[in-house]
This record gives structure tokens, sequence and C-alpha cells, in this order.
């Protein structure tokens, strides 16, 4: 039964380890652990702990972004280090403030996944400092300056030394697509097949397509954060699946070669992505002929917002293209805070359950009387997940990990017995700890272990400690399960339900504005509507599959039916959009009043928890004139599997009582 989640704690991501990252945090924490040494001022290490998590935190992109994200970093904990170590020393007081504390670092996720990071780091800092209590207000000055100087060291080393590029296996990877998409606009050379050719290079885009997208959340998901430039290269991503798409209605109703002239645009943007430079790109509009212009006006504008995010790369702002947005004014800091304010919010259940269940890891360590009860709590913020398979796939690798690492540590404290032959030691497995984080929890826990065992064993002499790291993370974990079974469960297959729901609506949203203008604009909002809802609902099937494992995910083919079918109905409405007029699909109401009728009942029938009803005869009323007669039914055709995909899923989870559908999320 534990083949399937065992498999996947040790399974590596698609990416290359992040070497000079690791180096750079060895550095920092090095560093002011050798002049605690040599100026005999064993508080420095706490400069270090402080250096390192800063160096953690640094997700890369933008200077400026990084900056901030540091600065917030400098500011928190020069605050709550001081404030934590107070706290430990009242430790009735001090309870309080620990959930308060976790409650609220945890709740930063809805600022997105740098804030979150950033969070994360800080509520680490605080546990060790509330492990190391204080009593005079001198002390927690005292401490806040080195918290302050860690930041600042860690700052420099990151901003101004020795600078990470974090993102350049997934621009690599873009940069791919973007030049097969090159290769396919230019069309087939002279005397080769076109349709054989056609067939090879749509398999080829669509390879490197999905390569990308794992490459790209591989690297956002191993840096457990992210940047706006990882947002910006996603949305890149998904525009140039969306001209893609394009490209393959214009070779069904194209002569040969007339997506010719966006190449040297594709090419050039590619370089200005894997290159890690911006330059403003003009792509040239194709030079055809009055009959194909609705055709090709499509992946002309496509290749301008290609290129417009090509050209943007090292800008952090929001992504409007895909948030529809206006990002010229900063989002005010309340609004997340007031949106997410409730019980439905998941952010703010999830935000809340970190804090109990820190609260609780922090008195049961204090009841028990553990050595290092930082290591129970820490344990349990640290792998704490929204969804109980992350969480349970997150303890397996930290305690694989530490397992590991200890036993490494027990064999090293025998041979190691000088602090200057330990600092060396250190520096090696903290680089290669942080290089393989990127790639696997697990790693990154099996290098650091040995690395902070070695530091606090050549500090106090306790041979017991490997003992204890082993036992503290087993706790760790088992409360962090059982907080996440207990507190609030999020069950993916119930969100589904939600998004289910909006990505019909949206679809639906879609159909109604196709049919009412030509303009581009409310279109290309309707548009971008259903590929943010679209992208929703993936990664919730990603999610949920997470769940069932491998023995049901059989279970998931309705739903997966229904996420591929939605977004062919969305495909064939852009194709109808292109290929007629306002006018001409005005002639055909009776069509477009099914249609909406059937995708309202689609929606009902979801938010109900119903089957649908039967399908109106679609075809009887797609007329005679062409092309619009062809391109509604092809509509009417996606609408059908559509319609049978949602009849397949809700049929079962009907019967499934536990599978209500959740009212908001």
């Amino acid at each position: 039964m534990l083949v399937g989640p065992l498999q996947d704690a040790i399974q590596l991501a698609p990416v290359k380890p992040a070497i000079q990252a690791g180096l750079r945090a060895a550095t920092a924490t090095v560093t002011p652990l050798v002049l605690a040494l040599v100026l005999e001022r064993p508080e420095l290490s706490f400069v270090a702990l402080t250096a390192f998590l800063g160096a953690v935190a640094d997700k890369g992109g933008a200077y400026r972004a990084r900056a901030k994200a540091i600065l917030w970093f400098l500011l928190g904990s020069a605050l709550l280090a001081p404030l934590a170590g107070l706290a430990g020393g009242v430790p009735v007081v001090g309870v309080a403030i620990v959930l308060v504390l976790a409650t609220s670092l945890a709740f930063m996720r809805i600022y997105g996944g740098a804030a979150g990071s950033v969070g994360a780091v800080l509520l680490v800092l605080s546990l060790v400092s509330y492990a190391q209590p204080l009593h005079t207000l001198d002390a927690a000055l005292t401490r806040a300056g080195w918290a302050a100087l860690g930041a600042l060291w860690s700052m420099s080393l990151s901003l101004f030394m020795w600078p990470v590029r974090l993102y350049r296996p997934a621009r690599a990877a873009v940069a791919k697509v973007l030049r097969a998409l090159a290769t396919f606009a230019q069309g087939p050379a002279a005397g080769v097949e076109r349709v054989a050719w056609q067939r090879e290079r749509r398999a080829e885009v669509r390879k490197l397509i999905e390569e990308a997208r794992a490459t790209l959340a591989a690297t956002r998901r191993g840096r457990r954060g992210d940047s706006g430039r990882g947002a910006r290269l996603l949305a890149l991503l998904e525009t140039a699946d969306r001209l893609f798409a394009s490209f393959v209605v214009v070779v069904e109703h194209a002569p040969a070669h007339s997506l010719a002239d966006l190449t040297p645009a594709l090419t050039e943007a590619a370089t200005v992505v894997q290159s890690e430079r911006a330059a403003p790109l003009t792509p040239r509009d194709p030079r055809a002929a009055t009959v194909l212009e609705r055709v090709l006006a499509r992946p002309v504008q496509l290749t301008d917002e290609v290129v417009s995010l090509a050209s943007s790369i090292e800008d952090e702002r929001v992504v409007p293209e895909l948030l529809d947005v206006d990002d010229r004014e900063p989002r005010p800091i309340l609004g997340p805070i007031l949106a997410n304010l409730t019980f439905d919010s998941s952010l703010a259940r999830h935000a809340l359950r970190v804090g109990v269940a820190t609260t609780v890891a922090t008195l049961l360590a204090a009841w028990l009387g553990v050595p290092r009860p930082h290591w129970v709590t820490i344990g349990v913020a640290v792998v704490l997940q929204p969804q109980l398979p992350a969480t349970f796939i997150y303890v397996t690798q930290r305690v694989l990990g530490t397992v590991l690492g200890a036993l490494v540590a027990a064999g090293l404290t025998f041979a190691i017995d000088l602090p200057a032959v330990m600092l060396p030691v250190f520096f090696v497995f903290a680089a290669l700890g942080v290089a393989v984080q990127p790639l696997n929890y697990a790693l990154y826990s099996a290098f650091l272990t040995p690395a902070f065992v070695l530091l606090a064993e050549s500090a106090t002499h306790d041979p017991t400690l490997v003992g204890a790291r082993i036992v503290n993370a087993l706790l760790g974990g088992a409360l962090a399960l059982v907080a996440a079974r207990v507190l609030w469960p999020i069950s993916e297959r119930d969100l589904f339900w939600t998004s289910a729901r909006d990505v019909l609506e949206a679809t639906r949203g879609h159909a109604q504005t196709v049919l009412a203008t030509d303009a581009e604009h409310p279109r290309a909002l309707a548009r971008r509507a259903v590929g943010r809802e679209l992208l929703n609902a993936e990664t919730s099937l990603n999610r949920w599959l997470s769940e069932v494992r491998r023995r049901s995910a059989a279970a998931l083919e309705a739903p997966l039916a229904l996420v591929a079918s939605t977004r062919h109905v969305n495909g064939a409405l852009l194709v109808l959009g292109e290929l007629t007029t306002q006018s001409e699909r005005g002639r055909h109401g009776a069509f477009f009043a099914a249609l909406d009728a059937t995708l309202v009942d689609l929606v009902a029938a979801v938010s109900e928890a119903r089957s649908p009803a039967p399908l109106p005869p679609l075809d009887a009323l797609l007329g005679a004139d062409e092309p619009t007669r062809t391109a509604m039914g092809r509509v009417a055709e996606q609408l059908v599997v559509l319609h049978a995909a949602t009849v397949r899923w809700l049929g079962p989870a009907l019967r499934e009582r536990s599978l209500a559908p959740e009212k908001s999320v």
C-alpha cells in the first residue's frame, strides 16, 4: 500500500542541482562560524543560522523582487528573533505567542510563493529563538542585532557578491518550445510531404511543451517559493501553447508557408529567453491574402504576446496576460488579507492548522522533555502542507533523510573532534544539501542533518544528539500527519468540484462572448478567463492524482476527459469566432441557445451534485451555410464529448457521499 507514496518520496525532480546556490548558502553560513571560532564569540552562530535561512529564502528572479523579499526577511528576523526569545522565557505567555506567530507566518502564503517562503524561514528562525529563551531587554536587543547582521550578510551575498540564476533550466526548456514553433511556422522544405511533416512537428512541439511544463513546475516547486519571473515564464509557456493551437488551425485552412514571416520573431524571442537579457522585439505581420486575414490574425496576435513576454522576461510585476488585472497599481496590502480572512478560505484554514499543530508540538516537546525541542516544532512546521498526500510525502522524505543523515553523523562524530576540522565538513554538507533541494527534499534532509548535528555536537559534546535528531524527526512527522488528517483536512477530489464548475462557467462565458461580438478585447478576456480556470483545474487534477495513487488512478479518467474536452470545446469556439462574423453567427440563434442551455445545465449539475440533462439535437440546428456549419459542427462534436465525460464523472461520484461539493474554497 505504501509503495506508491514511497516511490514519490524518493523520485528526483527533472532539474539540475543548484550548485552555485549551495556554495553560496554554505559560504553565508560558514563565514560567521569561522569568526565565532576565531573571536571566541559563540553567539555568532545565530548570525550563521540567519544567514543560512536568508540564502534558502532567496528564490531567484529580478534584483528588485529579490531585494524586496530579503528586506522583508531582514525586518522580520530583527523583530521576531528577540520576540520569540522573550516568549520562550515566559512559557505560559510564550505558547500563545507561538500560536499567533505560526499562524500569521503561514498566512503569508496569501501574497504568493515568495512571501510564503519568507514566512516559512521566519517561522523556523522564531522556533529556534524560542528554544533559546531570553530574560532581559538587553539580551533581546543583542539577538535582534545578530539576526539583522546575518540577514544583511546573506543579502550582500545574494544581491551583490554572488547572484545565482535559478531559472536557467526552465528558460532553456521554454526557448526550445519557441524554436520548435518557429520551425513549425516556417513550414516544410521543398519536396517534403506536408501532412507527414506537420504530423511529426506537432508531436515534437507537444512533447517539448510538456517537457518545459514539467521542468518549470519542478523548478518552481523545488524552490518552495517563487518569483514573478517564474510566473512570467509560465505565462510565456501557456501563451506558446495557445499559439501552437492557433498554428494547427491555420495549417488546416491556409496555404503552406502562410506563417513563415513569424519565424524570425519567434527565433529571436527564443534567443532572448535563453540568454537572460531584455530586448524590445516586434514581429512582422504575415503577408496574407484578404480571405485569410481572419485565420491568420490569431497567430499574429499570440506571437505579439509571446514576443512581449520574452522581451520583458526580467520584469517581476504581475502578468496581466494571465491574470487580467492592471499591474500598474500596487496591490493593496489589506486586499488579500480581507479576501482570505474567512474560514471558507483554504489558505486561512491551512495557516490555522500550522499554528495549532506547531503549538501542540511545542507543548508536547516541553512535556516530554526531549532535547532540542525546536527540532520537533520545526519538523511540524516545514512538512505540514495544505493536502494530506503532500504532507505524507514531505514527512516520508524528512524521516528518510534524517535517519540516513543521522547515521552519517554518528560515524563522523568519532572521526571529527576539532571544530577547525568540523567547519570544512559542515561547508560540504550544507552546500550539497541546498544544491540538491530542488531535486528531492529527502536528499536535502540527508545532507543537512549531519551538518547541523555535527555543529550542535561540537558545541555541547553530547553523543545522544544523533538519536535525539531521529526521535524528534519521527515525533514531528507523526504530529504533522495527525494535524493534516484531523485539523480541517482538504481533499483535492472535493476541491475539484469547484474547479470543474468554474471552468464550465468560464466556457459558457466564452461561448456567449463569441456569439455577441467580433471585438477582440472582450473575446481575449473570455479566453484568458478560460485559460486561468483550465490551469486551476489541471493543477487540481494533478494533486488529486497524488491522493488516489496508482491503484485507483483509473477513477480519474472521466475528470481528465472533462478537462480535456472543455479545452477542445473552447478551441472549437475560438475557431468559430475566427472563421465567422457576428452576423453569420447571429443567423443561428437556435444553435447558440441550445449550446448555452447545455452549458448552464452542466454547471448546475456540478453545483447541485446531480446528473446532467440529455443533450438537445445540436446537429439539427447547424444550418447549411459554410464555413459556419463546419465550425459549429466542431463545437457540437466536442460538446458531446464534454457532456459524456461529465456524465461518467458525476455518476460514480454521486454514489460516494463523501464527495459532496465544497461551496467555497
